[in-house]
C-alpha cells in the first residue's frame, strides 16, 4: 500500500507510522492523529504492498499494534473497499450455484470458548446478545436488562407454550425467560462448557423441571414449538442456504407460531477486503441483502410481522465488550495466551468498525409461521407499526443502494 493510498483512505486523519527502527512517517496533514506501531519488517513490506486482507493474520502475529481505543478506527480505514467491479450477471451467479465456496470449519466465538473470558467480558449476567442502549451513559448492565425486558414482550409468551431457544449461550436468557413466563423452554447450546454451565444454573434456581438445555441443532417437537428464538441467523445457516434455513425452521413452528430472527446483513466489498471477518463469518461467507433475506423469508411461507435495526446497539456493546477485555487483559492473557487475546481483539474491533464504516448491518425480524394469529401492536417495543424502530431512519427492505460511509 504506497503513500498515495494511503493519503486516500486517511482523508480526515494524520497517519503516524512508527517504524521498527524508531523512524516515523506521517500521513495526512489534519485531523486527529492515528498512530500505527510497526514491530516487524515483515509485517511492513507485506502491507506497503497492498495485502490488507492478512491485517488479522499479522495483528495475531505481533506484527503491529495500536492504541485499544483507535483500534476499530485504524481496521475501519486500512480495510475500508477500493472501487472495483463486482459482477452480477447470470454466469456469477451460475457459478456461485455450481461452484460454492468451501464451507471452512466452525470457529468458536469468544464467547464460547471460556466461561471465565465471558465472565470478564459480558459481566456476572452473560448476557450474550445485543444489548439495547436507549440513553447516553447507559451501562452494559442496564443495557442488557432492558434487552431483555423487550425480548420477553416481543415474543408475546403465554402459560403453557413451548419454546424454542437456538444458540442460549451461557443461558442468561433462557433463565430469564423461565423465571418471568410460565412456559416450557428446549434451548441448545454450542459446547459442552455451556450445557454443563446452563443445567447446573437451572438446577440452581429451581427451573430445571421447565428448562432443558441440549447440545447441537435443534430438533423438532411433536407438535410444534409455539416460539422460537434465533440469536444468529447466519450461523444457522451452514450448508442449507438461507432460504432452506428458514423452511426448515417454519417446519420446527406450528401454524401460527411466532419467531424472533436476528441476522448481519454484510456488504460484498467489505467482505473482499477483509479476510479476517469472512473467516469468521459462517453460513454462505456472502454479503446479506435484507431484500434478499425478505424474499427468502416470504418464500419458506413465513409472514414478516416486524423489523428493526440493531446496528448501533451491537455497536455499543461491541465497544463495551472489547473495553472490558482490554481492562482484564493481563489476566485473560496468563490463562489464554497472547496469540488468543490479539484474535479476540481484532474480532471486536473488526466488527465494530464495520458497523461504524456502514458496511454491517444486525436486522432483527419478528415473523409469524403462515398467516399471522398474533399481531405486534403498534406500541410493541422495538417495533412500530410500519415494521421499524421508531426514530430510526426506514432503511427499506430493498437495502441494495450502495452504503453511505462515514469519512
Amino acid at each position: 500500500m504506497q503513500q498515495n493510498e494511503l493519503e486516500r483512505r486517511f482523508p480526515h486523519h494524520r497517519l503516524r507510522i512508527h517504524l521498527p527502527d524508531g523512524d516515523e512517517r506521517q500521513v495526512g496533514r489534519g485531523g486527529p492523529v492515528l498512530d500505527w506501531h510497526i514491530h516487524k519488517r515483515r509485517g511492513l513490506r507485506r502491507l506497503l504492498n497492498g495485502s490488507t486482507s492478512r491485517l488479522g493474520e499479522s495483528y495475531v502475529a505481533g506484527d503491529w499494534s495500536t492504541t485499544p481505543e483507535q483500534l476499530p478506527l485504524l481496521i475501519g480505514r486500512l480495510l475500508s473497499p477500493r472501487p472495483r467491479h463486482v459482477p452480477r450477471g447470470w454466469l456469477h451467479r451460475l457459478a456461485e450455484h455450481l461452484f460454492p465456496r468451501p464451507r471452512t470449519e466452525r470457529i468458536l466465538s469468544w464467547q464460547d470458548d471460556s466461561l471465565q473470558l465471558s465472565r470478564y467480558c459480558l459481566g456476572e449476567a452473560l448476557y450474550t446478545h445485543c444489548a439495547q442502549f436507549t440513553e447516553a451513559g447507559m451501562s452494559l448492565e442496564q443495557a442488557q436488562r432492558l434487552a431483555r425486558r423487550r425480548i420477553l414482550e416481543q415474543l408475546m409468551l403465554r402459560p403453557g407454550q413451548h419454546l424454542l431457544v437456538v444458540d442460549a449461550g451461557w443461558g442468561a436468557l433462557p433463565l430469564y425467560l423461565a423465571r418471568e413466563a410460565d412456559v416450557r423452554i428446549t434451548a441448545t447450546c454450542r459446547s459442552r462448557a455451556q450445557l454443563q454451565h446452563n443445567r447446573a444454573a437451572a438446577r440452581r434456581q429451581g427451573l430445571d423441571g421447565r428448562l432443558d438445555f441440549r447440545c447441537g441443532r435443534p430438533q423438532p417437537c411433536l407438535n410444534g414449538y409455539d416460539r422460537l428464538l434465533l440469536g444468529d441467523l447466519r450461523d444457522a445457516v451452514g450448508q442449507r442456504g438461507f432460504r432452506n434455513c428458514l423452511v426448515h425452521l417454519s417446519t420446527l413452528l406450528r401454524p401460527g407460531g411466532l419467531a424472533l430472527l436476528t441476522t448481519t446483513g454484510i456488504d460484498q466489498e467489505l467482505l473482499a477486503g477483509n479476510r479476517w471477518l469472512r473467516r469468521r463469518l459462517h453460513g454462505d461467507g456472502r454479503g446479506l441483502r435484507l431484500s434478499r433475506l425478505a424474499a427468502d423469508t416470504e418464500s419458506a411461507g413465513l409472514t414478516i410481522l416486524g423489523t428493526r435495526n440493531l446496528g448501533p446497539h451491537y455497536r455499543q456493546s461491541l465497544a463495551h465488550w472489547r473495553r472490558r477485555l482490554h481492562y482484564h487483559r493481563d489476566a485473560i492473557t496468563r490463562s489464554q495466551g497472547e496469540k488468543r487475546v490479539r484474535g479476540w481483539e481484532f474480532e471486536l474491533a473488526s466488527l465494530e468498525a464495520a458497523l461504524a464504516d456502514g458496511g454491517m448491518h444486525v436486522w432483527e425480524m419478528l415473523v409469524a409461521n403462515g398467516p399471522a394469529a398474533e399481531q405486534p401492536s403498534s406500541g410493541e417495543p422495538g417495533h412500530s407499526a410500519t415494521g421499524h424502530a421508531p426514530g430510526v431512519p426506514n432503511r427499506c427492505w430493498a437495502n441494495d443502494a450502495p452504503s453511505i460511509r462515514n469519512p
